[in-house]
């Protein structure tokens, strides 16, 4: 009973040990505190080969052989025009609706989407669509909640070339 009680008192110990979190260091060695990362939606800037900004984005598998997401009209309804892209400068758009590298874009608009009595099927969406590799750069820049101002910020550093130092995505 005692070999029973300890080897459980083991386990619990080694388990207590590494779920603690350390704190991560910056460059210099300081301790940063655990808690500086930022909740919320990706901050995602990107540039198509068209004008897709009106047109229902879709998620394909890697090999684009499968659609992996696609929204639900009612969600595209709820949503109104939080489903375009934010316009920034020189042609990027500022992400409303967690899009990834492996977005594709069918011929249907949002509105025509909103519009349709029920969501169509994969089968039909993956018929639909126009352009099954459409971006041309795209770079995560983070959380949007980290930005005061993010279409202003995002502007800023495509203004001044920094926007190449974010991390590509594509």
């Amino acid at each position: 009973m005692i070999r029973i009680i300890s080897w459980y008192m083991l386990v619990i110990s080694i388990l207590l040990a590494c779920n603690q979190h350390s704190a991560p260091s910056d460059q210099k060695g300081s301790r940063v505190p655990a808690e500086t990362s930022i909740p919320g939606p990706a901050c995602i800037v990107y540039k198509t080969r068209a004008d897709y900004s009106h047109n229902v984005a879709i998620q394909l598998s890697e090999d684009k052989s499968r659609i992996v997401s696609f929204p639900d009209v009612t969600d595209i309804r709820k949503l109104e025009k939080r489903v375009y892209p934010t316009p920034l400068e020189n042609g990027y758009l500022l992400d409303n609706r967690g899009i990834g590298p492996d977005v594709a874009y069918i011929s249907l608009t949002w509105q025509q989407y909103a519009d349709l009595p029920e969501t169509p099927t994969p089968a039909i969406i993956f018929k639909l669509i126009l352009d099954a590799d459409p971006i041309l750069e795209m770079y995560d820049c983070g959380v949007k909640s980290q930005y005061a101002e993010p279409i202003e910020e995002m502007n800023r550093l495509i203004r001044d070339g920094e926007i190449k130092l974010k991390k590509r995505l594509k």
